[in-house]
């Protein structure tokens, strides 16, 4: 049976200095992971007496709690509040952006040159295709667009980008060249 007392241990060590050091906690989980999963050749399950269910000396509820504590830790809301203590000012401010909730459309807003195409291209489920001027330079995206908001005096499109393969966030001013394909995928 693996003694997990001292990764126990450490892991209250780094809850009670309130450390949302990644690195650390995702060690501490990627070690705990290693020592309360055996190797095939060394499993060593069984059944207690009253019906738990025991792996390498740690409970499978166990492990389930322990992971589920550790995965609130690294999100940061186990001190009660999200704790961005060590991010960057970067980070903390597109957090803040991103937790902030969207401002009602304007009137004006309708009248953005993209706007129309993009609301066009929403509802048909079509792909288009950006020219974008973000801070690195003009970047050519395909994207499928899923809404459109505005936040203090701008308007974004949240759209899936096919290059990145993730959810990204435009700002409709910095669009240079905007064309929605022909075929549409609704």
């Amino acid at each position: 049976m693996t003694d997990l007392t001292p990764l126990i241990e450490q892991f209250k060590t780094l809850k009670a200095e309130n450390n949302n050091n990644s690195r650390k906690l995702t060690g501490l989980l990627a070690s705990l992971s290693a020592r309360s999963s055996a190797r095939p050749d060394r499993l060593s399950i069984w059944e207690t007496g009253n019906g738990d269910v025991m792996r390498n000396g740690l409970s499978v509820v166990g492990t389930i709690i322990l992971f589920v504590l550790i995965a609130i830790l690294l999100s940061g809301c186990g001190d009660g509040g999200s704790s961005n203590e060590g991010w960057s000012d970067e980070d903390k401010q597109v957090l803040k952006w991103l937790n902030k909730g969207d401002d009602p459309l304007r009137p004006q807003d309708y009248e953005n040159t993209y706007f129309t195409e993009l609301s066009h291209a929403i509802v048909a489920k079509k792909i288009v295709y950006l020219e974008y001027a973000g801070r690195k330079g003009i970047s050519h995206r395909q994207v499928l667009p899923e809404r459109l908001f505005r936040r203090g005096e701008h308007i974004y499109l949240e759209a899936f980008c096919l290059m990145r393969n993730q959810y990204r966030r435009f700002r409709l001013d910095r669009i240079k060249y905007l064309q929605a394909e022909p075929d549409s995928l609704g």
